[in-house]
């Protein structure tokens, strides 16, 4: 479901104070690898870290037949790059090996990423050619600190034999180093549905991820 940009400004005249809540919507650009990496190096390489996390049901429990991970990847602005000293943050969900049920869909992805920087005027890209995946996200936004992804269409699995698809790269930057994931505040939910039996109910998957 898409999030539409909405605020609300509540002015305070007698403190001279505006206070602005609600959800704002992130400007989403397509981008080719490499030819973005040259925001960060001038020579067009860019070193990157690699996170990889399973995905799990409530209850700490694995993915009921379902083999998925959420795959972080940072890296660093380099002199005299635009971007020195930006951290770059990347994210890609893989859904593979479907059993005990007929599909997987996911629909959205949200956890907690601010501050957020910008880039050319976008506040996230999604590299949509030169690199892996075959969706990205078609709307993106952020209320009080947490963003949300949205797909439209969702990232989705048949189960099949070694069936696999997955998301592009899709990134955002940030003025502060990356955290080592944390339970407490990290969580990553992915919310979709599951069809079993011709039967389709909603599902809630979570990870983690690492993020400023």
């Amino acid at each position: 479901m898409q999030t539409h940009l909405r605020s609300i400004s509540i002015l305070f005249a007698a403190l001279g104070l505006l206070v602005i809540v609600g959800c704002a919507q992130l400007p989403i650009a397509s981008v080719n690898a490499p030819a973005y990496n040259y925001w960060f190096n001038t020579n067009g390489t860019i070193v990157v870290n690699d996170t990889v996390t399973n995905l799990w049901t409530g209850g700490g429990s694995t993915g009921q037949g379902l083999t998925a991970i959420m795959q972080s990847r940072t890296f660093q602005g380099q002199p005299p790059a635009s971007q020195t000293g930006i951290f770059g943050y990347e994210y890609r969900l893989v859904l593979k090996n479907l059993t005990g049920a007929d599909n997987v869909s996911i629909s959205s992805i949200s956890f907690r990423f601010t501050p957020i920087s910008t880039i050319n005027g976008n506040q996230v890209w999604v590299v949509t050619s030169g690199g892996l995946g075959t969706v990205g996200p078609a709307s993106a936004n952020t209320s009080n600190g947490n963003v949300t992804f949205n797909f439209n269409p969702p990232v989705s699995l048949s189960a099949g034999a070694a069936q696999e698809t997955s998301t592009y790269f899709f990134g955002m930057a940030s003025s502060q180093p990356p955290q080592n994931p944390n339970f407490g505040i990290d969580l990553v939910t992915l919310e979709g549905t599951r069809t079993i039996s011709g039967q389709t109910l909603p599902i809630t998957y979570y990870s983690l991820v690492r993020s400023p």
